[in-house]
């Protein structure tokens, strides 16, 4: 049998594979198993994915995207957004006509249902403020450790939506390094500070509110104001694509 496939022209070897890729859909997407499924499984509000280049960040932000209705996802300037999370869009997206180059908008139908997904840069802190009034279901941080605390922070104040019984989300992946390294480490310090009092388990979900003074800590999960969050490592050796 392989002889016989190897004396035929390309051609030919894709005459007879069209008719078995029929209705396969080349846009869907399945996690790596591992770190990329856990993401896609955890009910944590806000999961940081991360810790080596080559995990498949970008990949697992843009189709996580597209199953939310109002999305956001961001990086520190344009160009990086051309060099990554745009190229992967186009990737899994498909039709090009669903993407507003001025308004770097993708319009996706699902069903009845139509999902927007806005790319967006925050190269300076207040350009988090160009997003003031906006609400998004989901929120996607491509290299968490380029931007400071508080755009990532504003931005958490954008996820919400009106829909009954639907959770919003907030993914951010990282590697190590960069500008906001102290900060990411201090707020995912429970996984990433091995001298923490109480340490968790990756994908562990811990919950955090704010107390009287305005300061940060970990509550219980019935706490009223109370917002889950966990980390999720990632290493190049999990992408079975590279």
């Amino acid at each position: 049998m392989s002889a016989w496939l190897s004396s035929l022209s390309e051609a030919d070897k894709q005459a007879l594979l069209d008719p078995l890729l029929a209705g396969i859909d080349p846009r869907a997407w399945r996690p790596n198993p591992g770190p990329q499924a856990a993401v896609v499984a955890s009910k944590a509000t806000e999961t940081l994915f991360g810790g080596a280049a080559g995990g498949g960040k970008s990949s697992l932000l843009v189709n996580l995207a597209r199953k939310y209705h109002s999305a956001l996802i961001v990086r520190r300037t344009y160009p990086q957004l051309e060099d990554s999370v745009i190229p992967e869009c186009k990737k899994w997206y498909g039709d090009p006509k669903a993407y507003n180059s001025s308004k770097h908008v993708w319009t996706i139908r699902a069903g009845h249902e139509t999902h927007r997904i806005r790319l967006g840069h925050m190269e300076r802190d207040d350009d988090c403020y160009q997003y003031q009034g906006a609400e998004f279901d989901f929120l996607g941080i491509d290299e968490l450790t380029q931007l400071n605390r508080l755009p990532y922070e504003y931005l958490i104040s954008r996820l919400r939506t009106t829909r009954r019984g639907h959770a919003c989300r907030i993914v951010a992946t990282s590697n190590p390094g960069g500008t906001g390294h102290a900060w990411v480490r201090e707020r995912w310090a429970a996984w990433l500070d091995e001298r923490h009092p109480r340490p968790a388990q990756p994908g562990e979900l811990r919950w955090y509110a704010r107390d009287a003074e305005g300061r940060e800590v970990e509550v219980d999960a019935g706490h009223p104001d109370a917002m889950s969050r966990t980390f999720i490592p990632a290493k190049l050796s999990d992408n079975p694509y590279l």
